[in-house]
């Protein structure tokens, strides 16, 4: 069966993170059943994982694809339908025969399971006396090892706790699900689940639904990823963008994003992008490149607000809101982090969870390139924070753990922003007056582009009266373009060193 996860992506650890995977250089049925166990076991419950087989490892890392011949696949695949008889309950991980670096392999993907926990032989020896022992198996970061009396008792636990998102829902059928939005999910990823494959039996490769064949049931995370109104289902799944430039109100934008997960994030980073993120560029004394800073970088927003999607509880009817002001960009999301990291982990930033909340979103997500691997994330923000020279992000939650604010501050120069753009009508300034209003912008703006000068000096857009005052400028040898260019796309204005 195919995988609608692109091969080569997962072998480069780009889309999955390592500690999901294993490689097998080749058919090793006891200590690949014990593999199989623990990631259908799923102790850490990120989503059970995969075994690769027919590509070394060096330090848990893929070294060389060395494949595998027909008839050691023929063989495998008989031996594996046997070996996965010994595990109870009964499991069988997604087979896959892939092409990868001019070679077969095989994939197992090995979904967690409703059934779990697992247990399997703890030797496949056939001596006496030694087939009869078996154990629960585990995962601990890249490692498979059997479960010790705690470990068992915690799984037991932790088997009774299912991701939302992997829950049937029991007001929705395969009809409502977009095929056309699950065609692009599958070309965007590089899927090799032929498209002409009926929706339904898509649906199945990709465990997106359960139940008999006569009464096939969808899951949460198909609706959320590929239904065309995921709100229909999940109260207030959106994402809403104000825009609030004055504290009383005045003046306040909304804008509100629907659709599938994904496409509502799109959209937001779009808008976000496009509508609030600013840049400015310095030129530096006896350096060849400009210095260029942003009011918010863009790697810290979207991954802050990506974060939010994914960990929201889509039980709870609020929707995720991202706050603009003068001072700060906030992104609300409903409850806030697990009770298990403390007060003085969020101070830190050393904020880990033992687990997603939305499992399956997130492994859809990833493959998009859209989230970070497990516990990435907040290192970015911070890393990317600390480069534009903008002050840490500000976790803040309550005491039970029912919602989080994350606070990213505007870089100290772009403070007074709202104070020192008007886009209404122009005020009647002198030729000078207006020469000196776009020098004292330029000082302290650094580099701007024409459509920002202009909107310092009142007018709405680039008009004949500022092209010839730049011009000027210019001739005065007081201004200076920052590329040779006039009509480079990445065209600003300086002031002349």
């Amino acid at each position: 069966m195919p995988l609608p996860i692109n091969v080569s992506n997962l072998i480069s650890g780009r889309t999955i993170e390592s500690s999901r995977i294993e490689y097998k250089l080749g058919w090793n049925p006891e200590k690949i059943i014990h593999t199989i166990c623990a990631f259908a076991n799923d102790y850490e419950n990120i989503g059970g994982g995969y075994v690769i087989i027919g590509v070394s490892e060096e330090d848990d890392r893929p070294k060389t694809a060395i494949g595998l011949t027909d008839g050691e696949i023929s063989a495998l695949e008989k031996d594996l339908f046997n070996k996965c008889n010994l595990i109870q309950p009964r499991y069988m991980p997604v087979v896959s025969v892939e092409r990868y670096q001019d070679v077969n392999i095989v994939v197992l993907w090995v979904p967690s399971n409703d059934s779990r926990p697992f247990t399997c032989p703890v030797s496949l020896s056939q001596e006496k006396g030694r087939g009869s022992e078996r154990a629960y198996f585990i995962r601990r970061m890249s490692h498979t090892i059997r479960a010790d009396r705690d470990e068992v008792a915690e799984l037991m636990m932790r088997a009774k706790r299912r991701s939302f998102d992997e829950l049937v829902n029991p007001d929705a059928s395969i009809a409502d699900v977009s095929r056309s939005r699950v065609l692009e999910y599958l070309r965007r990823v590089g899927s090799s689940i032929p498209e002409s494959m009926p929706t339904e039996e898509i649906l199945d490769s990709m465990r997106l639904t359960t139940g008999p064949r006569e009464q096939r049931m969808i899951v949460n995370a198909a609706l959320m990823m590929f239904s065309e109104d995921p709100e229909r289902f999940f109260d207030r799944a959106r994402i809403e963008v104000v825009v609030k430039p004055d504290p009383t109100g005045e003046g306040m934008t909304e804008n509100i994003f629907r659709g599938p997960i994904y496409a509502q994030l799109e959209m937001a980073l779009g808008f976000i992008r496009s509508y609030i993120i600013r840049e400015r560029i310095f030129k530096i004394e006896g350096q060849a490149e400009a210095l260029r800073i942003y009011n918010f970088p863009y790697n810290a927003v979207e991954e802050v607000l990506v974060n939010a999607v994914f960990h929201k509880s889509y039980q709870i009817g609020a929707p995720v809101v991202v706050t603009l002001t003068p001072d700060a960009l906030e992104v609300l999301s409903f409850p806030g982090l697990d009770s298990g990291i403390t007060d003085e982990d969020i101070a830190r930033l050393e904020i880990r969870s033992r687990g997603d909340r939305n499992r399956r979103l997130g492994d859809f997500l990833k493959e998009l390139g859209m989230a970070e691997a497990r516990n990435t994330g907040i290192p970015k923000i911070v890393e990317a924070m600390r480069r534009n020279g903008s002050p840490d992000p500000v976790y803040e939650t309550d005491a039970a753990r029912r919602y989080l604010n994350v606070v990213l501050k505007v870089h100290p120069s772009f403070r007074d922003d709202a104070r020192q753009t008007s886009l209404g009508p122009a005020p009647s300034h002198t030729d000078e007056e207006a020469k000196g209003i776009m020098m004292e912008s330029l000082a302290k703006e650094g580099c701007m582009t024409s459509k920002a000068l202009c909107e310092h000096l009142g007018y709405k857009a680039v008009n004949a009266r500022f092209r010839r005052l730049l011009s000027e400028l210019m001739d005065e040898g007081r201004v200076e373009y920052l590329y040779p260019s006039p009509k480079d796309s990445r065209q600003r204005i300086c002031l002349k060193r």
